[in-house]
């Protein structure tokens, strides 16, 4: 069996000393993901998150988080959380996070928290998108090995990377469709380890998660553009990514639903959406959108 790194591990910071005060490091040290030769961006805004969030009360939960990824970050080098308390109010709170290598920023993001109500607030709206219906399959219907099966057949050196992922995907449908726009792909994952039941570790979790394959999703809309085995791509990178949770309380490792699609792809960038929601309540936990750079291959003549 994979020797599995706990996804706690992965997005934990803690207080960087030799820094000064609200300044924080990973916990461990970064290993490579999904064949990347820089840090994960998943893994950069999860610790973002963590490093935030040590600077607030206990009774201040994460909802919004923005990112722009600035340059590539260093495997091999430790990466420092500089957290600037913007706001602090009655009911909200912001913090500015820019993670530095080498005193240079390589990420920045505007990291927002809401007060814990007690009691009623109030009257409020309260709504949100259905979770789909899945064909009616549940987790357990579909087979724990049908994505390695997957990766297998699109990208061998994917799946070996993927037997060690911290969380269990388990796709369930993919639409096709006639345009790109019309691409649809959905399916189940868990953390493979248990979770503490804290908020801001699972919310840390689920930042990650959001973040895995996202920007695959506008390749996949596009089969003819990339080619056989995804030989047309030169390159692809995260440019921004956007969080909103709905539910602090989100646990990651019971099964959750997502839901990705693209809207737009022009000038050498894309753009990407993903929903979120808890198999067991049917709840909206998360709302994601992704800007990445797509560069292709010149056309052999």
């Amino acid at each position: 069996m994979a020797n599995v790194t706990a996804l706690e591990s992965i997005i934990a910071t803690i207080p960087y000393t030799a820094s000064g005060d609200d300044a924080f490091v990973n916990k461990v040290s970064f290993t490579p993901d999904e064949g990347l030769r820089s840090i994960f961006g998943g893994a950069i805004s999860s610790q973002a998150i963590s490093a935030a969030a040590a600077t607030v009360t206990l009774d201040l939960d994460v909802y919004s988080s923005q990112s722009t990824y600035l340059h590539a970050a260093k495997l091999e080098e430790n990466l420092v959380h500089r957290v600037e308390r913007v706001a602090d109010g009655r009911a909200y709170a912001t913090r500015v996070v820019r993670s530095e290598q080498r005193g240079r920023c390589v990420y920045i993001a505007v990291i927002a928290f809401q007060r814990r109500s007690v009691g009623s607030p109030g009257p409020v709206l309260t709504y949100q998108v259905p979770m789909p219906a899945m064909d009616g399959l549940q987790p357990a219907d579909v087979g724990g090995d049908e994505f390695l099966k997957h990766m297998k057949a699109g990208s061998p050196s994917l799946a070996k990377i993927h037997a060690g992922e911290p969380c269990e995907w388990r796709p369930a449908a993919v639409e096709q469709g006639d345009a790109p726009t019309k691409y649809r792909a959905r399916g189940f994952f868990r953390s493979r380890t248990p979770l503490p039941r804290d908020r801001t570790t699972n919310i840390a979790a689920l930042a990650y998660v959001s973040d895995k394959w996202l920007a695959a999703t506008a390749l996949n809309a596009n089969p003819e553009a990339m080619g056989d085995r995804m030989g047309n791509l030169a390159m692809i990178a995260s440019l921004t990514h956007t969080l909103s949770f709905h539910y602090p309380d989100v646990r990651v490792d019971e099964w959750l639903v997502a839901e990705r699609e693209t809207s737009w792809g022009a000038d050498g960038r894309v753009m990407i959406h993903q929903k979120i929601w808890h198999v067991g309540t049917g709840r909206l936990s998360l709302d994601c959108t992704q800007e990445a750079v797509v560069r292709l291959k010149p056309a052999k003549l």
